[in-house]
């Protein structure tokens, strides 16, 4: 049977070199404030080397305070894939160029979980999207700092957020631009209730709608409460008139288009389609649905260099509030009204 090698210690390399177990610890960590005779040091760092000696990281920063670990927390049903979130792939990105190991957790929305003790401690942490803030708050009580990236939570050392009344104003005025004067909006489904965007996005076109002397057709304050949006359609474009519609997000959009084939409504023949979040799959719809969109990935690199900044005990160079600016996506479903 092979023998199974032992696996190198701060002991095994003390006995070894005849050394205390003290004497080899302040060598391989390079202390300068301890002294050894060099015939003495050459013995301790060839002896380690023949034991293929590796140092435990984990408890180096664990006396240093650290973890070694940074937190990525967002929502349950948010979508972990970077395909949906540009925010979560310029996180990996940044992340995977560094030392810092990652832990992702689902965390559900308020009033459906208790509130769970964390399953360990954290260099830092980066909450993405929608999280309640009871997570925030054992944050802060743990003294972790953290990251907010399009959510809004009590405490954090910086919040990343998308300018949502630039991005409401950049769709109305694309619309008015190409001539639509009557203009829909397709409100948050449930299940986003709760997130700043509803309201800021809302109450903006609202506004907006008013000051440039456009008609925003009634239903744009319901929250639809089925996927198959066809009977809304039909009722906005043949009864409202509607020569135009902005969806809430990409997940509204995809639904709105569906919904627009099943009802008959050609787009953009009979009615433009605009939609917040540049997300796939609109850019690969038939037609391509036009967004205003933040440059999601930079934000989330821009979030995962604060939390790196955060972790190592430095504050982030920017605190506060950082707003990403909306721009316009032009593709085919959005066009001139017709008649």
């Amino acid at each position: 049977m092979p023998d199974v090698p032992v696996k190198a210690t701060l002991k095994s390399i003390a006995e070894a070199s005849g050394v205390s177990t003290a004497a080899v610890s302040r060598i391989l960590n390079n202390d300068p404030t301890f002294s050894a005779r060099e015939k003495v040091r050459s013995r301790i760092l060839e002896e380690a080397a023949r034991q293929s000696y590796k140092p435990n990281m984990t408890a180096r920063l664990l006396r240093k305070g650290r973890t070694g670990v940074i937190g990525v927390f967002t929502r349950a049903g948010a979508g972990m894939s970077a395909a949906e979130s540009p925010y979560l792939s310029g996180i990996e990105r940044r992340l995977a160029h560094s030392s810092q190991q990652v832990f992702y957790q689902f965390v559900a929305t308020e009033g459906t979980a208790k509130e769970e003790p964390l399953p360990f401690r954290f260099d830092a942490a980066i909450l993405l999207q929608t999280v309640p803030e009871a997570l925030g708050h054992q944050l802060r009580v743990m003294r972790i700092p953290f990251v907010c990236v399009n959510t809004l939570v009590d405490g954090s050392a910086l919040g990343i957020l998308p300018d949502e009344p630039q991005g409401a104003r950049t769709a109305l005025d694309h619309l008015r631009s190409l001539g639509h004067r009557r203009i829909a909006y397709i409100n948050a489904f449930a299940r986003h209730l709760g997130h700043f965007s509803v309201d800021a996005r809302h109450t903006t076109i609202v506004n907006h709608c008013l000051t440039m002397g456009l008609d925003l057709v009634a239903g744009h304050d319901t929250h639809p409460s089925s996927n198959d949006l066809a009977p809304v359609l039909d009722t906005l474009v043949r009864r409202e008139r509607a020569t135009a519609v902005i969806a809430y997000n990409f997940m509204t959009a995809i639904q709105l288009m569906r919904g627009a084939y099943t009802a008959g409504i050609k787009v953009p023949d009979e009615l433009s389609v605009i939609s917040f979040d540049d997300a796939y799959p609109l850019g690969s719809l038939y037609p391509a649905v036009t967004v205003v969109g933040v440059r999601g990935e930079e934000a989330g690199k821009q979030a995962a260099e604060a939390a790196l900044q955060l972790a190592s005990g430095t504050p982030p160079p920017e605190e506060g509030t950082a707003l990403l600016d909306y721009h316009l996506i032009r593709r085919e479903s959005t066009a001139p009204p017709t008649g």
